[in-house]
């Protein structure tokens, strides 16, 4: 019983002394994993990321993705993003949302090259584990169109981290 309390009162501490750092003016700096699954083939990708707080809780920034897929092709894409927090859920949780588009570039088993657009709508939670790291996870709904083929789409699930920059952390 002593540890359940000790437990719960160490949790209210922490939830008081963080504080989600969404402020204008805060850089962050992140990332994150996203394993997509659909009809016709599995896929892993890394994403490094970067933004700037433009206004309270809006965050304009950019991302670089690397995805292979199982079958042996490979994309690479640069793609400006719009990131909006909303909804507290307590002192150290906030819910997002995100969008992006961008343009990319691929090579398949064959060594055929092609260049493709694409884009991404994602909604998940950000848990703030101190004043300058957050935990992410999404869900995301997005489309590739490569030159003469059909647009193709699917879902997926993401897990990710920022670190956020705020010269008032100090």
């Amino acid at each position: 019983m002593k540890k359940v309390i000790l437990s719960i009162l160490i949790v209210v501490v922490i939830s008081l002394k963080v504080q989600a750092q969404t402020e204008k003016g805060t850089w962050i700096l992140g990332g994150g994993v996203n394993f997509t699954s659909d009809k016709n083939n599995k896929s892993l990708s890394l994403a490094p990321s970067a933004g700037y707080f433009v206004m309270k809780d809006v965050a304009v920034g950019s991302l670089v993705q690397y995805e292979t897929k199982f079958n042996k092709d490979s994309y690479i894409y640069f793609a400006p993003s719009v990131k909006y927090y909303f909804l507290p859920l307590g002192a150290n949780v906030k819910l997002f949302a995100m969008g992006l588009a961008g343009l990319g570039s691929t090579k398949d088993t064959y060594g055929n090259k092609f260049s493709f657009t694409t884009w991404e709508l994602s909604a998940g939670s950000a848990f703030f584990l101190n004043k300058s790291i957050a935990l992410e996870f999404s869900m995301a709904y997005a489309g590739s169109k490569f030159k003469g083929y059909d647009e193709q789409t699917g879902f997926s699930s993401k897990v990710g981290f920022n670190i956020h920059f705020n010269k008032k952390n100090k």
